[in-house]
């Protein structure tokens, strides 16, 4: 999830915020928590939306273990008039014919994927605000 930079979670914390401000768009509610700790230590990223001028919302939700490692995320992008452009998930719960635990939703379809990388969200993202603008 994070580059190889990134070596605590006081860096991921630092490393999210930077990630957040160089996408330019406005947390939604603008009160939502960003980022807390768990008792056991963990990174509790969101739940809360990105908004941008073009109308796309990037729904944002992950938790950063204090190896590091990210066991759950949420990643889900839509408009007004598409309420499902893609959404890349990582949550136990699925078998592996029905996409696994890291999957990519399109349309009705849930697909096994690769886990996802903040950069590759923000490519994502950058490729569906020009798509919307």
């Amino acid at each position: 999830m994070f580059p190889a930079s990134v070596t605590g979670l006081d860096q991921a914390d630092a490393y999210v915020w930077a990630w957040l401000e160089s996408m330019g768009g406005q947390i939604v509610p603008p009160d939502a928590v960003v980022l807390t700790r768990r008792r056991d230590g963990a990174l509790l990223v969101g739940p809360f939306e990105l908004a941008f001028h073009t109308g796309l919302r990037v729904a944002v939700q992950m938790v950063v273990t204090p190896d590091l490692s990210v066991p759950q995320y949420r990643f889900h992008a839509r408009t007004e008039a598409e309420p499902l452009i893609w959404r890349h998930d990582r949550h136990t719960g699925h078998e592996a014919s029905d996409g696994g635990p890291t999957h990519l939703h399109v349309g009705d379809r849930r697909v096994p994927h690769a886990p996802v990388t903040l950069e590759t969200v923000r490519d994502l993202i950058v490729v569906e605000n020009l798509r919307c603008s």
